[in-house]
């Protein structure tokens, strides 16, 4: 089982806190933004003897986690329009594997296992990029998020207890 509460609070320039100057001109760009990210996640694996030398392995991972964001920018170049991005996500990733043994001291295996990276908040002046983003045809709320990416990982290998029994391939 995994269990993360994390809170991220950035202040940008520090020396903002607690109060932004009186003249926001002053200031080319400040920031103050939270981030709230909880996640929980249960694994479970499984190895199913096949023959006496030859074993299967299963697994899955089930994940959900919820993201709390916002973000107020001060200065010429950030954006007056306080930020706020909520989002949650959920599912299952699996595992499969073979294991061959050959003898006690040595084992061949492969394994495919898929994976992500939790999405985030993509933060930027969007007031600047208006325009730009005009002429590419998208929106600041379009931008304002990504979701999590997918990845599958590949691994063949052998384990041997050497050098305490030898190396012998």
């Amino acid at each position: 089982a995994f269990y993360q509460d994390s809170t991220k609070f950035v202040i940008f320039p520090p020396d903002l806190w607690p109060d932004p100057p009186a003249d926001p001109i002053l200031t080319v760009f400040s920031m103050r933004l939270s981030e709230k990210v909880q996640e929980t996640a249960l694994f479970a694996e499984a190895t199913f003897d096949l023959t006496s030398n030859l074993a299967l392995i299963g697994g899955a991972r089930y994940f959900e986690h919820q993201l709390e964001f916002s973000s107020v920018q001060g200065g010429v170049f950030g954006s007056p329009i306080p930020f706020l991005q909520d989002g949650s996500e959920s599912g299952v990733t699996p595992k499969f594997g073979l294991q061959y043994r050959f003898d006690e001291d040595r084992m061949l295996y492969a394994t495919a296992a898929e994976g992500f990276r939790i999405g985030g908040v993509n933060l930027f002046p969007a007031d600047v990029c208006a325009d730009d983003l005009e002429d590419l045809g998208l929106t600041a709320s379009e931008l304002g998020s990504y979701d999590s990416d997918q990845l599958w990982s590949y691994e063949v290998g052998m384990r041997s207890r050497w050098p305490a029994h030898g190396v012998a391939l």
